[in-house]
């Protein structure tokens, strides 16, 4: 327990280094988990009443500082520009995952082009997600490339996705098809 209260004030003085300071961030993040899970499975101590609060209060600091964390909160609340921007940020600090969060933003705002570029981006890191694919290829028809789209919707068949989007992917399809 006192490793983890004292890698919390390491964290909020800020005397690590960017790339440490962002590994600790998460080993203190998984350690305060694992605190508060256990303080739910006995009876709490003082000790453990303490460290749930300072685990909470310390958590919501860091969703506070997270651009990735508050471009997700923008993007639920429909604030596609805020959402791009913080996404933006994050991506630059090398969170690769915001591409994918940004191609939805830009999708919702209708900006297919930059969608599909963010969604090729993250089909770059990870091709097993069949979801990405459908997300690219519902950009492709946005911007009216009938061809893509169909190859990617195809592509996410190939990944096993669940009944539910089988069923919706399906659909899609026929209705491609039908407008040749």
């Amino acid at each position: 327990m006192r490793s983890l209260l004292a890698g919390i004030a390491i964290i909020i003085a800020g005397a690590t280094p960017v790339r440490a300071q962002t590994l600790h961030e998460e080993i203190l993040k998984k350690q305060c988990e694992e605190a508060m899970a256990e303080k739910r499975r006995s009876s709490p101590s003082k000790d453990a009443e303490a460290l749930t609060s300072l685990c909470m209060t310390f958590t919501k600091a860091l969703e506070r500082e997270d651009p990735y964390q508050r471009g997700l909160k923008h993007l639920a609340d429909k604030q596609y520009d805020l959402a791009i921007q913080e996404f933006d940020r994050a991506i630059s600090a090398g969170k690769l995952d915001s591409y994918y969060v940004r191609g939805q933003a830009w999708l919702a705002k209708k900006d297919y082009k930059r969608s599909i570029a963010d969604f090729t981006e993250t089909i770059k890191n990870n091709r097993r997600d069949y979801f990405v694919y459908v997300q690219r290829a519902e950009a492709y028809v946005g911007d009216g490339d009938r061809e893509n789209a169909i190859a990617d919707y195809r592509r996410a068949l190939t990944l096993d996705p669940d009944d539910s989007t089988k069923k919706q992917i399906s659909v899609a399809l026929k209705n491609l098809n039908a407008k040749r």
